[in-house]
């Protein structure tokens, strides 16, 4: 090699040269060293060696041995003092470099300078923190130069997130490897909160230099508040405070009350206001509540004599965090200055007339004709203490009128088990719909039902007994005397062979089915004469009631009591386009709207799995049982929940989007256009869902519904498990857990799962060996066309035959995955490490399978 300059865009730069074809060698007996100085690793496990290079073409050189690639070497040594042998044996081979690009001494122009990065893995066995290394080149026949040579590693920069510094960190040994580090808090800042869980602020370093994956972090001390970017913790400013550690922002005082100086922890009152703090309740200097707002009154079209009232929380709660309402009602219009808190009055309230803790109350019992006010009060912890009389108040006043009685009721026909009736309307209704209340009474019970037309047919009478029917007319301003009617079913002297309920009770029940529009409802009166008016304290609902019975499947289910802390509002969710359908809904691309702790909002691609509305019970519990398991998942290479909106139909799971969606979709169409990945590359993709995969099993959940379908792939390649809705979790005791009904994947369930419904961690295992069978096909069908019948043969006696080009070790690997006893099958912490070993040892991948070996 000779050492010469080389002219650069308008510079000169020192490089090497050699060129044995101008000794017209007619064979390759010649190596030619290069080798660098000694560098120390330092704690590097990985390096990357950049070559800036150009080279002659060989193809006019017949007679001359003339090579168009060279080699690159490495040599770990102690230290620099002895010079390592120029041999095979003492340097290990990195890589075989060739040329894109090809000068020749009769072409002119043209840049000709090829970069080649290759890649250096430190071993196990080194020690990276006391070693170094020689970079080498050899050449056998190549005419060439070396332009430059750059040794370099990649570090992820020191870094302040969440109010904790990070320092610099070097990458991890492989493209997959996530380097785990703990921060510290910044200034003012401390990582214990009472009453909070403790988790230190973590991130995770990737293989390309970048923070990714931040848990935890730091809280400010009191008095302090943390920056836009939470990287600082910054005092708070003059009359603002804040009271205990956290990351909430620091509070203004009250107009009550004042600071001296910055970084307070409270504000001292005013004169006039030194009343310290009631309870836990309320902060420093409270006061009044300012009056509700916007109060409103709603008729009921449905209940005579009901009204809805409605307001606004007050602007101001009088610096309370919790506040109530007190309700009135009067005949006469009221100064509510004079207004004091005293018993309820004779008007029914619903839920509460003194302790109301929602805006909205319900007011039955309410008389026609009457002029009424309504008041309502807010109250907090001063006003119940320190006050008679409450100015936190704001009224109406409701105007209502009885419309005029209804026409006669006769009886149109009657046979032996049921009768028509009809009757004329009401002469003047005051303008409003009416709907009329038809009440049947055999002693010692009443029935009844809400119908909006004049005729209806009562059946399922008892034969030769007297009824009494009465029918009522109401609107919003209540309900006119009734028209009575007394009638007799005919007699029938086989009754006593026809069946009966059991219950001695249940045959005096009279069923009311309406021709139209009819609403159900029945409520038992205990040996009293007619009386057709409802208590008011039994109407608890305040909508209509439909023919069909609804039952909300939360009311019962185990998922109901869990409040998801990443809850949203539906309108922060915009749907575009479908990217998915799913036999419960349907999975649409669309944006999520967040807000950080200073109301600056941001806005981020998702995608939205949105439950359709007509789905069943068990559908749903299985949707938010899915919601459930993602909430408590934060993995790399598990899909990230980023929302829910389970508070309001319809249901959503919003998540990250993952940008080229299912991975076997994903792959089909890679095989239909004929693009075809290295086989280092789809075990990547095998090697991070094992790891999600092994952090579940960790966690104690099994996935049940492990598949390609289920997995998704993003623009950089990353694969992330999802759809988690047959997700469950096993005990502490159990190590499998049991389904009872239900759907399953036959194709990829293991043989205790198709025959017991059993599954485990090694049911999931089995999947996975299916799942990499997947992978290697680029999204074959397993056990193609072959029918379920003989799906579950094949499952008990075969194994699914070894892909094209599939490496050898691979496919052992998905054999044992198909171990026939579970037990026998290996855990996903040795399926990780066996996918890892491929991935680091990238020569075993050159043998390949026989595609007609089963095992």
């Amino acid at each position: 090699w000779d050492e010469l300059s080389f002219p650069i865009r308008n510079s000169t730069l020192r490089g090497f040269q050699i060129c044995p074809v101008n000794n017209h060698r007619k064979k390759s007996d010649t190596q030619n060293w290069l080798r660098s100085p000694f560098m120390k690793l330092i704690g590097r496990s990985r390096i990357y060696i950049e070559l800036n290079f150009s080279m002659r073409e060989c193809h006019d050189l017949e007679d001359t041995i003339c090579r168009e690639t060279f080699k690159i070497y490495y040599a770990i040594a102690n230290n620099g003092s002895r010079n390592p042998n120029l041999d095979e044996n003492t340097f290990t081979t990195i890589d075989t470099v060739a040329a894109e690009d090809h000068f020749h001494p009769r072409k002119k122009g043209g840049s000709y300078i090829n970069t080649e990065v290759v890649t250096v893995v430190m071993p196990a066995s080194v020690d990276i923190s006391s070693t170094g290394i020689y970079i080498a080149l050899m050449d056998e026949g190549a005419c060439m130069a070396l332009i430059s040579l750059r040794v370099y590693s990649i570090v992820c920069p020191s870094v302040t997130d969440s109010l904790a510094v990070f320092p610099e960190t070097l990458t991890g040994q492989l493209d997959t490897s996530l380097v785990k580090v703990s921060g510290e808090c910044v200034e003012h800042s401390r990582l214990a909160v009472p009453h909070r869980s403790l988790h230190p602020p973590v991130f995770h370093c990737t293989s390309d230099g970048k923070w990714n994956v931040q848990t935890g972090t730091c809280y400010c001390e009191a008095g302090y508040e943390p920056d836009g970017l939470k990287q600082r913790c910054q005092p708070c400013p003059r009359n603002s405070f804040k009271s205990s550690s956290g990351n909430e922002n620091c509070t203004k005082c009250p107009g009550t009350s004042f600071t001296t100086g910055l970084a307070s922890v409270t504000c001292m009152c005013s004169t006039g206001f030194n009343i310290s703090s009631i309870d836990a309740d309320c902060g420093v200097c409270p006061t009044l509540p300012s009056a509700p707002l916007k109060l409103n009154v709603i008729k009921s079209t449905i209940h005579p004599g009901v009204v809805r009232l409605k307001w606004k929380k007050p602007a101001d709660l009088g610096h309370c965090r919790n506040i109530s309402y007190y309700s009135t009602s009067s005949k006469a219009t009221t100064d509510h200055s004079n207004s004091t808190f005293g018993k309820c009055n004779h008007v029914i309230y619903h839920p509460s007339q003194c302790t109301s803790d929602t805006p909205h109350i319900n007011v039955h019992n309410l008389h026609g004709r009457t002029n009424y006010t309504f008041t309502v009060f807010a109250i907090n912890s001063i006003t119940e203490r320190h006050y008679s009389n409450s100015i936190s108040a704001i009224k109406t006043g409701l105007f209502t009128i009885h419309q005029k009685a209804m026409g006669s009721l006769h009886l149109v026909q009657a046979n032996y088990t049921s009768v028509d009736i009809e009757w004329n309307p009401p002469s003047y209704t005051n303008g409003d719909q009416v709907t009329y209340r038809v009440g049947a009474h055999v002693s010692p019970h009443t029935s009844y039902m809400l119908v909006n037309i004049t005729r209806t047919r009562l059946t399922s009478l008892n034969s030769g007994t007297s009824y009494k029917v009465a029918v009522h007319a109401i609107n919003s301003a209540g309900n006119n005397a009734s028209s009575v009617l007394v009638f007799s079913t005919l007699s029938d002297a086989s009754q006593t062979t026809r069946g009966h309920m059991d219950d001695p009770l249940a045959s005096t029940y009279i069923y009311l089915i309406a021709a139209v529009s009819v609403l159900i409802f029945s409520v038992k009166i205990n040996q009293k004469p007619i009386s057709l008016s409802i208590s008011m304290q039994q109407i608890n609902s305040w909508y209509v009631l439909d023919q069909r019975t609804y039952v909300d499947p939360f009311s019962i289910g185990p998922i109901e009591p869990h409040k998801f802390g990443c809850e949203t509002d539906p309108n922060r969710v915009s749907i575009g386009k479908v990217i998915g359908c799913g036999e419960f809904g349907e999975v649409f691309r669309g944006t999520l709207t967040l807000k950080d702790f200073h109301g600056k909002q941001s806005v981020i691609d998702v995608a939205i799995k949105q439950l359709h509305a007509l789905c069943q019970p068990h559908e749903q519990i299985d949707f938010l049982h899915e919601a459930k398991a993602l909430e408590q998942f934060q993995h790399p290479n598990i899909v990230k929940l980023e929302a829910v909106v389970t508070a309001s139909r319809p249901f959503m799971i919003v998540t990250e989007l993952m940008a080229n969606g299912c991975l076997g979709m994903f792959l089909r169409h890679q095989r239909a256009a004929k693009r075809f990945f290295k086989p280092v590359v789809l075990i990547r993709m095998l090697y991070g869902v094992s790891e999600g995969m092994e952090y579940l099993s960790k966690l104690g959940y099994v996935h049940r519904d492990l598949a390609a379908r289920n997995v998704l792939i993003n623009k950089d390649l990353v694969c992330k498990v999802a759809d988690f809705g047959l997700t469950r979790q096993i005990n502490d005791h159990n190590t499998c857990t049991n389904t009872k009904g239900g759907k399953i994947s036959l194709r990829w369930a293991a043989p205790e799962a198709v025959a017991y419904q059993t599954y485990s961690e090694a049911s999931d295992v089995w999947s996975f060996g299916v799942f990499a069978w997947e992978v290697v096909t680029y999204g074959e069908k397993p056990y193609w066309s072959l029918t379920n019948q003989q799906v579950l043969q094949a499952i008990n006696d075969y194994r699914l035959p070894a892909p094209e080009d599939c490496p050898s070790v691979l496919h052992q690997l998905m054999l044992e995955c198909w171990h026939r006893d579970r037990n026998a099958r290996p855990q996903f912490s040795r399926v990780v490490g066996r996918l890892d070993t491929m991935l680091n040892q990238r020569g075993m991948l050159d043998t390949l399978a026989s595609p007609s070996s089963t095992g």
